[in-house]
Parts: structure tokens; sequence; C-alpha cells
């Protein structure tokens, strides 16, 4: 028998914006928190219950975490800068065309 699960069991959000706050939330809830960083795949784990978390922390809005730097040896690529950014990002185009 096929089971449908189309309702995520409830949690609370909480969405910092800075580094600093997304770490003093992971110590509050050590061990009852999911980390989401853009992918689907979470809502996939949270969805079939396959994490089951009180809390989650959403860090898409943590402005230091996005963009592109060129440190002139190579680039500093943030954790939260879609890849879309990257492939259309002007110095990735001109100096590191195979990413």
């Amino acid at each position: 028998m096929a089971v449908i699960r189309d309702i995520i069991p409830a949690f609370e959000l909480f969405q910092p914006a800075s580094i600093d706050d997304a770490v003093r939330l992971i110590d509050k809830y050590r061990g009852d928190y999911w980390v989401l960083a853009g992918g689907l795949d979470s809502m996939d784990w949270l969805k079939d219950r396959l994490r089951r978390p009180r809390y989650v922390i959403d860090l898409t809005q943590i402005k230091e975490l996005v963009g592109i730097e060129d440190t002139g040896g190579g680039l500093e690529i943030g954790a939260m800068t879609p890849l879309t950014q990257v492939v259309h990002h002007p110095v990735v185009r001109d100096k590191f065309g195979l990413l």
C-alpha cells in the first residue's frame, strides 16, 4: 500500500540575517534543528518524515554567503551563491570557463 504524504510536519522557521545569528540558533536548538540552504531535497526529507526537526534554520537571507570575488589567484564563491550567478559571472566566463 502506498502512503502519500503531502503535508510537512509543523516546525518553527528562522531566517537569520547574519552568520552569527545562524550560529546562535544552531547552538540554541542543538540536536533538534535542520539547516535549509535552498535545496529542494530538504523538502522531500521533511515531507517523507525522514527528518522531523522542531526548528528549521533557513540560510537564504544571509547576504554574507552570496557572491563571487576575484582574489587574483582564484575565486571565492559564497556558499549560498546560486549556480546561475556563477555561470553568468563575467570573471568566471573569462578566466574559469571550464566551471
